[in-house]
């Protein structure tokens, strides 16, 4: 293994494992925010009741294929880039 490749692993360890601490406690926050006893909690409560009801997947399923389709990409980009690592 070269030192740029344990470089490259262990800066998307470092960045991977951030942006799942910094996701986990946003969602607590929100989560505990939202939980509180306040009117403007209550509000907030039926406002995303609402837009979360509200939502139509039908409007949304060509940026849903188009998100499903760079996903296939991404791995097919992913298995060539193994596949020819594999031949060198």
């Amino acid at each position: 293994m070269h030192i740029f490749d344990l470089y490259r692993r262990g800066v998307m360890v470092v960045i991977t494992v951030y942006a799942l601490v910094r996701t986990v406690r946003g969602l607590g926050l929100l989560l505990a925010r939202m939980s509180e006893p306040s009117r403007q909690s209550r509000m907030m409560r039926g406002y995303l009741a609402a837009m979360l009801l509200s939502i139509r997947i039908r409007r949304f399923w060509p940026e849903l294929l188009q998100i499903a389709l760079l996903l296939i990409l991404l791995a097919a980009v992913a298995y060539a880039h193994v596949f020819v690592l594999d031949r060198i």
